[in-house]
């Protein structure tokens, strides 16, 4: 039988231009359930960066957006296939459960969009070829859950598919992400292509006023510095020291997400706090956040970043899906050969003064110590960092990244 692929692409965009348990009423999901999948993600996010730290440089991907397509195909998979693509996700629930509870996390960041005081787009897609039969209850649960659309293509007309998937991939990412596939990757045994976009814009909660911003000394390393442009706010912030660093927190405007910078006491010392970094520490870490007055130098910066995440999936166990004896027979009658040929990630973000991409400068107040109040803890982000941005109410982490080098995309 002739083997198929799915040719998987994951798309992260953001752009935060920085700027008592109960049962859901709506889903009937447990909060039991609901935390075990965030920390089932927060693991994820841990092992790939594990793995992605490896390479030198800036670093910026998605967690959620991978663990959402990790979930599409989740959906899709039985037997081996199922299982190790079930351990990558840390979550053991059977099918229909573990849908659920993916997508009452899905309907909660929707949520947060729909307030209005942030952006935040969530959208997965699916592309199948159009002479390919796909069971109506794969397709019905990828609508259901993840709010996915289905759009049949001829994968036979290479050029027009691929320009048909990246228009809606620069739709759903405000344009940031232009030709994010080539006509090359497809052929004419590709079937199935499994896109999944987000957006995300916010404004900080207590703005850094773009006049006190001044180019300081960035140490890429102990011994070689560039000069950056150094954001700077006296204020209100949930800081906490520990472990040989120092934590803060950044809200956007609404309090619905955050971002936490990790930043290494040592000017080289993040490689030590990437080998101790655990679901567990990074919990520790965050729980020790008080609110408290915080000088505030942190750098503006930009990143984009792209990886082919096939290999590193492999190394955390999820082989089967990449071979051709992969079982995706949740997906059409049968087993058809089906097998993923390439796991494809892009991310973006912006991180300046205002939070808002084309917004007019606006003043900040700066806030000073009564002469006796206790010494204001200094948090100087002049060398390299680990940062996340996550969902306040539960701590689901949307992306997660590394700056060595603001000066650097």
């Amino acid at each position: 039988m002739r083997a198929t692929k799915v040719i998987w692409l994951l798309l992260a965009l953001a752009t935060p231009v920085s700027g008592c348990k109960k049962t859901s009423t709506e889903s009937g999901v447990s909060e039991a359930d609901i935390n075990a999948a965030i920390r089932g993600n927060t693991a994820l996010a841990i092992d790939l960066c594990r793995q992605l730290c490896s390479s030198e440089g800036n670093l910026l991907f998605s967690p959620y957006s991978i663990s959402t397509n990790l979930a599409l195909l989740h959906a899709g998979a039985r037997g081996k296939t199922e299982e190790e693509v079930a351990k990558m996700l840390h979550f053991s629930l059977a099918q229909e459960r573990f849908h659920r509870v993916s997508g009452e996390l899905h309907r909660r960041l929707s949520k947060i969009q729909e307030v209005g005081q942030i952006e935040l787009s969530l959208a997965s897609s699916l592309w199948p070829q159009h002479s390919v039969k796909f069971r109506s209850d794969y397709l019905s649960l990828t609508e259901k859950y993840y709010g996915a659309s289905i759009t049949a293509v001829d994968y036979g007309n290479a050029r027009q598919a691929c320009d048909r998937i990246n228009r809606w991939v620069e739709e759903k990412t405000e344009h940031k992400i232009s030709n994010l596939i080539a006509p090359e990757m497809f052929d004419e045994q590709t079937c199935l292509v499994l896109v999944n976009a987000i957006y995300f814009k916010g404004s900080w909660a207590d703005q850094f006023d773009p006049r006190d911003t001044k180019n300081h000394l960035f140490y890429v390393t102990p011994q070689e510095s560039v000069q950056i442009p150094m954001m700077f706010r006296k204020g209100e912030g949930r800081y906490a020291q520990v472990d040989g660093l120092q934590v803060l927190e950044l809200p956007y405007t609404g309090n619905d997400l955050s971002m936490v910078i990790f930043l290494p006491i040592a000017k080289d010392g993040l490689s030590r706090i990437e080998e101790i970094l655990s679901a567990d520490t990074l919990l520790s870490w965050k729980r020790q956040l008080r609110e408290q007055q915080v000088t505030m130098y942190i750098p503006r910066f930009m990143i984009s970043y792209g990886c082919q995440l096939k290999r590193t999936f492999q190394t955390l166990g999820m082989i089967d899906a990449f071979e051709k004896s992969a079982d995706f027979s949740g997906m059409t009658e049968g087993n058809t050969g089906f097998h993923v040929n390439e796991v494809i990630h892009q991310a973006f973000i912006e991180v300046n003064e205002e939070g808002t991409e084309a917004a007019a400068a606006t003043g900040g107040s700066v806030t000073f110590s009564r002469k006796d109040s206790p010494p204001r803890p200094i948090f100087r982000a002049d060398h390299p960092f680990l940062f996340l941005i996550q969902n306040n109410s539960d701590g689901n982490i949307l992306f997660l990244g590394r700056v060595v080098n603001p000066g650097e995309r």
